[in-house]
């Protein structure tokens, strides 16, 4: 149901029953592994939220698109967080067989665990017959989960998905269980320890109830003496990438974004009081264009006269708007923006910045021009393109190869060349005729005479 007032980020809004319920703390550590930012909003009157998202059960996410839309029940909002961002592949890398193994998944934690726990929680006799039961619906569905983790990492693909956060959520609230699980600990210990997760889930610590009967989930050493897989600390971007900005453009607009890239053109308008950059960085064929105004930070040293123009690096923060112009859909209205990388082609020696000596300009180049210049040219489109389809072919080789069995292996070449004794390696000879295991054959040899030094 659309609202009225328009807002710039996401808000995820609930009653003060769900403030630190399961379906909250999962969108949260969803958002916060997608490194998107979250506004939370806890909801005083009763009767807003149900007459809003009646289905949310006291739960939503607003969107923030130019109409916003509101968005009901935790597993509908965590598909939903995971297409913001198409290239982390929280909901699967592409496949539909992967995205119905999420789906799955994500099915799996809400009837099997979520709903069987809630009850065990609001049981009245914990010690009950009624609550025996659940316990023991739970502890099988545990037991599902080791077994399908016994030749799995992860749950549903080779890395993180939206069902791997969804269940280590879940398990949070989990008693522990009386059957051995070791895989399912693994699993658990290398969820609540990654680098995003790890203040949410308690990563380190002993707050799970998932383990073996007594146990707690973070075992150590104590975990069937073999020691918890340790986290990489994995890299993360404080920017986004040209090509994941333009995929999810449409949810993103009124949304303040970081770009960083190299300018292809930089062009001035409005007598000099308004600056128009190119930006691409290398993810994409296409660029973004940032418009700059006189109150923008940065707006004298991205000039051409004081950047080079053509060919510097920028880091630029704006708003994401709806383009009026022609030639692109969307572009960022600057706030601020930082030189990286001036292009010093003022002079011959290149101690002055200008762009009169740089060897790429606005307008296209020969190959033959390319070719003297490899170092810039993935800057050019022509070579840009290539270099994308020789990837593309070269990935889908390895690929067929290493998912039908087979292993890339370096061997030995044959060769002529003797650069560093390589044609000693091999003898290559038709003496020794159709029979190869002949030993009467004796291979000419010539012995390289050694030069006394002087």
């Amino acid at each position: 149901m659309p609202l009225t007032t328009p807002v710039k980020t996401h808000v995820l809004s609930y009653v003060k029953e769900e403030k630190n319920g399961v379906a909250c703390l999962k969108i949260k550590a969803t958002f916060a592994y997608l490194n998107l930012p979250l506004q939370t909003k806890l909801i005083e009157e009763e009767d807003e939220e149900q007459t809003k998202v009646p289905q949310g059960k006291g739960i939503y996410l607003t969107t923030p698109n130019p109409t916003p839309v509101t968005i009901g029940q935790s597993s509908a909002i965590l598909r939903y967080a995971a297409k913001l961002s198409p290239y982390s592949n929280l909901y699967g890398p592409g496949s539909n067989h992967h995205k119905a193994q999420v789906d799955q998944w994500l099915d799996f934690c809400r009837a099997e665990l979520d709903v069987p726990l809630s009850a065990l929680a609001s049981a009245a006799d914990p010690s009950g017959s009624l609550a025996s039961a659940v316990r023991a619906d739970v502890d099988a569905a545990l037991k599902t989960v080791d077994s399908h983790l016994t030749k799995c990492t992860y749950l549903a693909c080779n890395h993180i998905t939206v069902a791997d956060i969804s269940l280590a959520c879940s398990l949070l609230s989990a008693p522990p269980v009386t059957a051995d699980t070791p895989n399912l600990l693994r699993w658990h210990s290398t969820i609540v320890n990654h680098p995003s997760l790890s203040s949410l889930l308690g990563g380190g610590s002993s707050s799970s109830g998932v383990g073996p009967s007594g146990a707690p989930a973070s075992l150590g050493l104590q975990m069937s003496g073999v020691p918890p897989p340790v986290a990489p600390k994995l890299y993360k971007r404080n920017r986004l990438r040209i090509k994941e900005l333009l995929a999810s453009a449409e949810s993103r607009v009124g949304e303040t974004v970081t770009v960083c890239g190299w300018a292809r053109t930089i062009r001035a308008a409005d007598a000099g009081k308004m600056l128009f950059v190119e930006l691409n960085d290398g993810s994409s064929t296409l660029s973004v264009q940032c418009v700059l105004k006189q109150s923008t930070t940065g707006f004298e040293a991205t000039k051409p006269a004081n950047s080079g123009g053509t060919g510097a690096s920028f880091e630029i923060i704006g708003e994401l708007v709806k383009s009026e112009g022609k030639g692109q859909t969307f572009e960022i209205l600057a706030t601020k923006s930082t030189c990286l990388g001036a292009v010093y082609g003022g002079d011959a020696e290149g101690n002055t910045v200008g762009n009169g000596k740089y060897p790429l300009a606005k307008k296209g180049h020969t190959l033959e021009h390319l070719r003297t210049h490899a170092h810039l040219r993935p800057r050019s489109k022509v070579h840009s393109a290539a270099m994308r389809i020789r990837h593309a072919m070269a990935f889908a080789t390895h690929k067929f190869f290493n998912d039908n069995g087979f292993l890339y292996v370096h061997t030995p070449i044959i060769t002529c060349a003797d650069c560093e004794g390589a044609g000693e390696q091999f003898g290559v000879t038709t003496m020794y005729g159709v029979d190869p295991h002949r030993t009467d054959v004796k291979v000419p040899y010539v012995q390289e005479e050694k030069k006394e030094k002087e």
